[in-house]
């Protein structure tokens, strides 16, 4: 279960961002700098059950790999929980309830999208806080600890960016998508990780962890 949940995660971040690609193309005069990702499945899309459809799949994806950490941890681990948090209300619930026309939240709709979508980010880049730090005395994922703290600090600005970009709203969709980048590359990271540990003979995560700590 851990090799196939890290192998969907290791995968999801790059249908996501290929989807988000595929969406733009099919939105007449999409700009990917000035407009929110959203916007792709939002109320002047063209054919938003494409990026709705990306966004659960994605979130899915996330959420598995929540339950592959615990799964990996043989315990309930917080960061997991607000990793499956940032699945189920940053991405999932974001393909579910649509934002309004340019993702303003002139709508009860676009609001609680937007709200979702928020409380989503703010779990995810807390999640990776704290798995950091479960990870860092972890041999076998020591390494990965210092990755992801980077990672969390990446998007802990992003997103400071992000929020402060309301002010140059010409470039919402750049501002957002430096903050999620971070996220994806941890997703994909981490996903990977647990698929090649999952995947490992016997006695290789020993000696993975006696070269960790040398």
């Amino acid at each position: 279960m851990v090799r196939i949940l890290g192998f969907i995660a290791a995968v999801g971040p790059v249908v996501f961002v290929l989807g988000i690609v595929a969406a733009g193309a099919v939105y007449p005069g999409y700009d990917h700098v000035d407009q929110m990702i959203s916007e792709l499945g939002g109320a002047d899309a063209t054919h938003p059950w494409l990026q709705n459809m990306n966004f659960v799949l994605f979130g899915l994806s996330v959420v598995g790999l929540a339950l592959a950490l615990v799964l990996d941890a043989h315990r309930l681990l917080a960061g997991a929980v607000l990793l499956a948090a940032l699945g189920i209300f940053g991405t999932t619930l974001e393909g579910i309830v649509h934002c309004d026309s340019g993702c303003l939240g002139n709508t009860a709709a676009g609001q609680a999208h937007l709200v979702s979508g928020l409380f989503g980010f703010v779990c995810g880049i807390t999640a990776l806080f704290l798995l950091a730090r479960h990870w860092r005395n972890d041999p076998r994922w020591s390494a990965h600890a210092r990755l992801t703290r980077r990672l969390a600090w990446l998007a802990l600005i992003g997103l400071i960016v992000f929020v402060a970009s309301d002010a140059t709203p010409r470039f919402d969709g750049l501002a957002q998508r430096v903050f999620v980048a971070p996220l994806l590359v941890f997703c994909a990271s981490t996903g990977w990780r647990l698929f090649r540990l999952a995947s490992a003979p016997a006695g290789a995560h020993d000696r993975e962890a006696a070269a960790s700590a040398a």
